[in-house]
């Protein structure tokens, strides 16, 4: 890809948006992109980065692998999502794995130049930070929804603590966060609504 194209990609992305051309310049040199087929690995649980992950097209599911070897799904990312920043920025083994869900972008920068020439930016110190408070809030929505005894009990939660994250997922998707099969999370859903606890509004839900 030519370093116009990849400069105008990163224009897109809200973490430089505060760059000025030759910044996005500088960037484009240390910045490469790739492409992945839907249910290909982006990282596996355990491995090390030298590249901060941004994803620009497609969805990425975020895994983790209990004792018998099952996946339990922890989060979805669409663009233009960081993708284990907190792990990468700190030099530390991935916490989770991830799955592409559909063909997928991501562009990968080299970490240590990134950190030696951009980390002293305001805005991208800012945007890291709130992309951080995002995954920590992920985190702690999946631990209530975890305590959780039932599946309309799940559901309620989901859409109690996830006014934005809904509006991107699809309805088998959020099944899969919550630990459900999509047919239990559709006939909980269409019990729901004739208890008038959720309401439908295009093509997700919301609480009454």
């Amino acid at each position: 890809m030519r370093e116009s194209q990849l400069v105008n990609i990163l224009k897109k992305i809200y973490l430089f948006n505060s760059l000025d051309e030759n910044k996005l310049q500088e960037l484009a040199v240390i910045s490469a992109v790739y492409h992945y087929d839907k249910d290909s690995i982006l990282f596996i649980e355990g491995e090390l980065s030298d590249s901060l992950m941004i994803l620009v097209e497609g969805e990425v599911k975020i895994c983790k692998h209990d004792n018998k070897g099952n996946k339990i799904n922890i989060g979805f990312f669409t663009p233009y999502a960081l993708l284990a920043e907190g792990a990468t920025l700190r030099k530390t083994p991935f916490p989770s794995s991830a799955y592409f869900e559909t063909d997928a972008v991501v562009i990968k920068i080299q970490l240590d130049a990134f950190t030696e020439e951009f980390m002293q930016d305001p805005h991208i110190c800012y945007e890291i930070i709130q992309s951080l408070l995002e995954k920590m809030q992920l985190l702690q929505n999946n631990i209530h929804m975890n305590l959780a005894s039932t599946a309309k009990e799940k559901i309620l939660t989901f859409y109690e603590r996830n006014e934005n994250l809904k509006l991107k997922m699809k309805n088998y998707e959020i099944a899969s966060l919550l630990g459900i099969s999509a047919e239990t999370f559709s006939r909980n859903v269409k019990q729901l609504g004739k208890e008038k606890k959720i309401q439908k509004l295009g093509h997700s839900y919301s609480l009454l």
